[in-house]
């Protein structure tokens, strides 16, 4: 033991003085059976905690007693996660080089540095190859046999000399068989059954296979070869090179019944697969052989997935019928079951069969109680059964088509066992051993990270009154002495947290934003300058303006240890950048503060193209650049060599994507008679200009009269100047039908509206003043009439009164004004 304090003594020092040529120290994983990691920060750690310890007197606030190990022991070192049964091994294999000398210690810690990371690569390796290991899940829902089926796992043999033949394979007409020969001989031929069951080898003479297996042909020709030839220095082989076609009909529930032609080494599974597969509805345990009438065969998918040898002794024969049946009974089973899916039952088989199928029951399946839920009739109910009692009298428990079956797990759960979680280097769930302390439950778990926060950690502990206690633990004072009070014993249940040191460290990001190729948010670090952030936001672009890149701060970097941040809210400064986009002297000193924000502008003008669209009846049309910012119209349509004489301007249309409003009023021909009016539109990106050709008909839809004619399909007429759409709608549509006059509308080709105007019932429709034009009406919406019946009537006994009442009234009124007068 001596000797293994020494060689860790001397390592911590070795490191010390040598840093930047030796590796880390490192140690193995939960099985002891490599080298712990970073034995080297482990070291520095203790010392670190010891120096501290002597700085405070030698002793610890919550224990009030001094350390008792003055050097570091082989409980420490295993709580710091380095595991000292493999250093000491190591040291016992190597102590022969160990000579005293500095160069042997090197090439020691060489050697275990090699070692740690041979074993690194191995974990990356079995990591990767974890993942790729990934299970399929079951579906809860599916009919377990369904996707035997056209799902790929089952192949249709479609030509003759797709498969091999087993010995099982019965021969009949139509079949081919080689024989080959090799040796001192040589022979080679092929063979075809005839219709009357033989094959005629010139040298051997006829033999008769019909209905014979493939492997006793076989031993037949094999017994008449060994009289030709000497089996000591000639080989032979016999095998099935072609597979007679035949007819089989596959019907009841799959997908595609009907007749198929298929090569007769194809099993009934593989000819079903030809069908597409079963429905939702057909049985999987219930596959029928029919032959001259008669059912020969069933066939049971579940036999078969759980024993594939059972169906290789039959084939079919031509003229067969397949029949898929229907779903007899269906059961499902979920929870703690190794396999939970909907399963198909036969009428005698029950809750023992259908745990058989599901792959048995979990380890943690609770067996006392067993939840079916069944329907019967009209009502639903829950029974419970106690499958253990099933078990230890050997019967059965009956089911019915439509069960649920709940599998529930063991109540409570696994009660022996602590949980540890955090910076330790195998968190989890352990078992709890009789005298278990908080420093044993890190040990197991690999030990304490590097970066773990060792002034405090907690162990979470519930009480008889299912209420939560916290109890707060240092860990350094544990590490060096483990009799301290905060090592606590460990109960059932308990939960050990260790934090990080990240957790109490304050984080804070830069950014840059602007005319760089890569716009980007980085957590802040000390002594970042603003070289280095242009430098992750991969430079400046050709944009770039030449001297404006601002920085705003909103906290600075004080001189004071004590406030080390004063917020503050400035843009501090604004750099060059040269002709090359390259930054002057002082943007790569510049230190970068906490939240900086820096904003690279870009020259003022430069923009990419911005393109706008001119259709119709211009000499050039096309996609046209915008030249500058003030450019209209009209400049545009210069550009474009002017209108054709077909040009109709006021019809002219302007679209535009701009803040979501693609409809835009457009008066080209306003624009026309005053260039420098608001109607000569500027030019914005994406315009599209459509100036139509001349049209000389006015469009009418809507509730008029015209004979067949929707209210949504329109009617033409010619235009006539100076026409109202009253004129029109009577004219070309057959007047007004059920139609809501005063919603009588003009709508031009350039999206301008006009409205029909009505004062005290006498309507003013507008002038259609353009061509292309289209007039709507809407429809007069019907109001409901009043029900009638006893509670429609006039009431005239409460009416009449009152409306002599008010005739009187009037007429005393008219007396007294008339007798004033006078």
């Amino acid at each position: 033991m001596k000797k293994l304090f020494t060689l860790i003594i001397v390592c911590f020092t070795v490191i010390q003085i040598q840093a930047q040529n030796l590796s880390a120290l490192t140690a193995g994983t939960n099985a002891g059976a490599l080298v712990s990691s970073s034995a080297t920060s482990a070291m520095r750690q203790l010392s670190q905690l010891y120096s501290t310890s002597k700085t405070a007197g030698n002793s610890i606030a919550t224990a009030g007693t001094a350390p008792k190990a003055a050097a570091p022991n082989l409980s420490q070192l295993q709580l710091l996660g380095i595991d000292p049964t493999n250093i000491a091994k190591f040291y016992r294999d190597n102590v022969a080089d160990m000579n005293g000398e500095d160069g042997s210690l090197q090439s020691l810690l060489t050697e275990i540095s090699d070692l740690r990371s041979r074993q690194e690569q191995m974990q990356s390796m079995l990591d990767s190859v974890n993942a790729k290991s990934v299970i399929p899940e079951t579906k809860p829902n599916d009919i377990f046999g369904h996707d035997f089926f056209s799902s790929g796992r089952l192949a249709l043999f479609i030509k003759s000399s797709d498969n091999k033949a087993p010995d099982s394979y019965i021969l009949d007409a139509g079949d081919e068989l080689n024989i080959a020969v090799w040796g001192n001989a040589d022979y080679n031929n092929s063979f075809t059954v005839s219709s009357d069951g033989f094959i005629q080898i010139p040298e051997f003479g006829r033999i008769y296979v019909k209905g014979l297996t493939f492997g006793a042909v076989k031993s037949q020709i094999g017994k008449r070869l060994a009289t030709f030839i000497n089996p000591a220095n000639t080989k032979y082989e016999i095998t099935l090179n072609y597979a007679r076609t035949i007819e089989v009909n596959i019907v009841g529930e799959v997908k595609l019944p009907g007749t198929y032609q298929i090569p007769a080494i194809n099993s009934v599974y593989n000819a079903v697969n030809a069908a597409n597969g079963i429905t939702d509805i057909g049985s999987v345990r219930d596959i029928q052989v029919r032959r001259d009438g008669k059912t020969i065969k069933r066939f049971d998918v579940y036999e078969f997935l759980f024993n594939p040898l059972s169906m290789q002794n039959f084939y079919l024969q031509k003229g067969d019928f397949i029949y898929v049946s229907t779903q007899n009974k269906l059961i499902k089973i979920n929870g703690a079951v190794r396999r939970p899916a909907k399963y198909e039952l036969l009428k005698n088989e029950n809750l023992n069969e259908i745990i058989r199928f599901a792959g048995g029951l979990s380890a943690d399946a609770y067996v006392k109680s067993f939840q079916i839920t069944r329907t019967t009739g009209n009502t639903t109910q829950i029974i419970d059964v106690n499958y253990e009692d099933v078990l230890n009298s050997n019967s059965n428990y009956p089911l019915i088509d439509g069960d649920i079956i709940n599998v529930t797990t063991i109540p409570g759960g696994i009660e022996n066992y602590i949980n540890i979680n955090g910076l330790v280097r195998f968190p989890g769930k352990y078992e709890l051993k009789e005298g278990f302390r908080v420093t044993d439950i890190i040990k197991i778990a690999g030990g304490i990270r590097t970066d773990a926060y060792l002034d405090r950690a907690y162990l979470k502990r519930k009480l008889d009154d299912n209420t939560f206690v916290n109890q707060k633990i240092s860990l350094k004072d544990i590490i060096l002495d483990e009799a301290n009070s905060d090592n606590y014993l460990l109960q059932k249940g308990d939960a050990v947290e260790i934090f990080s040191k990240e957790n109490f460290i304050e984080k804070f990001v830069v950014s840059i934003d602007g005319s760089v190729l890569k716009p980007t948010v980085m957590d802040f670090t000390d002594g970042m300058t603003l070289n280095d952030l242009l430098f992750y936001a991969g430079g400046l672009k050709k944009e770039a303006a030449s001297s404006k890149i601002e920085i705003s701060r909103v906290m600075d970097i004080s001189s004071n240890p004590d406030m080390k941040f004063k917020p503050q809210h400035i843009v501090v400064d604004t750099f060059q950048i040269g002709p090359n986009l390259e930054l002057d002297a002082k943007s790569k000193l510049f230190q970068l503060a906490p939240l900086d924000k820096v904003y690279v502008r870009k020259i003022y003008g430069f923009d990419l193209q911005m393109n706008v669209t001119l259709k119709g009846e211009v000499k050039y049309p096309g996609i046209y650049p915008i030249l500058h910012k003030n450019e209209t119209v009209l400049d545009l349509i210069q550009r474009a060599g002017g209108l054709t004489p077909y040009a109709y301007v006021e019809d002219a249309k302007l679209t535009r994507p701009d803040r979501n409003l693609p409809k835009t009023i457009f008066e080209l021909k306003d624009a026309f008679k005053d260039p420098k009016s608001r109607a000569n539109y500027i030019l914005k990106e994406n315009d599209e200009i459509e100036i139509p050709t001349i049209n000389q008909l006015v469009s009418i839809r809507g509730a008029v009269g015209y004979p067949g004619l929707d209210s949504t399909e329109t009617i033409n007429g010619k235009f006539i100047p100076g026409k109202t759409a009253r004129w029109y709608i009577r004219h070309y549509a057959a007047g007004f039908k059920g139609a809501k006059k005063k919603t009588t509308l003009v709508i031009y080709p350039n999206r301008k509206v006009e409205y029909t105007h009505s004062f005290i019932g006498i309507k003013r429709y507008p002038v259609v003043d353009n061509e292309g034009a289209l007039i709507t009406v809407d429809k007069k919406i019907k109001k409901p009439r009043p029900p009638k019946g006893p509670e429609a009537a006039l009431n005239w006994n409460i009416i009449l009164p009152s409306v002599i009442a008010a005739l009187t009234s009037v007429a005393s009124t008219l007396t007294l004004i008339f007798v004033l007068k006078k």
